[in-house]
């Protein structure tokens, strides 16, 4: 018998507790009171949840443009990057092309120079021959025939 009245008593605790939820179950569905406290309170969470929206709206966009900025930044720092290694590499080329120039200089002068003095050698032989064959010296102070032609 106890142990039935014990039974008893733990099934209406259950019924108790089961009471409770359908109540709080049943009182969910009934109609919110239009001037009440909730009303206020819903108004405050949908404006919240829409300026809420706006922002992350506008903030998916600067991510999106952002994003954009940065792939075309991208693009153009590599572009930059392949045109400086191409001016590098030109840069290189130039700097060999102008070595070789001003070895092709250095050449030349060179042989000017030596081709001068052979010059002025021939032609002091030259003077020297016409000198001994028996031509005045101030008939020929001006340069011999011979040189005025070498000269122009």
């Amino acid at each position: 018998m106890r142990k039935c009245e014990r039974e008893i008593r733990a099934l209406n605790i259950t019924l108790e507790h089961l009471n409770t939820r359908n109540v709080a179950y049943r009182e969910s569905f009934q109609k919110v009171d239009i001037k009440g406290d909730d009303i206020e309170i819903l108004k405050q969470l949908e404006d919240r949840t829409k300026v809420n929206t706006e922002n992350l709206f506008r903030k998916k966009k600067e991510l999106q443009r952002l994003n954009t900025d940065f792939d075309e930044d991208s693009r153009r720092y590599e572009q930059l990057n392949q045109q400086t290694e191409k001016i590098k590499n030109q840069q290189t080329h130039l700097t060999i092309a102008k070595t070789q120039v001003q070895e092709e200089i250095d050449t030349q002068i060179i042989q000017n120079y030596e081709l001068f003095e052979r010059i002025q050698k021939i032609s002091l032989k030259h003077r020297n021959k016409v000198l001994e064959s028996g031509v005045d010296q101030f008939s020929i102070r001006n340069g011999t025939l011979e040189e005025k032609k070498c000269k122009s």
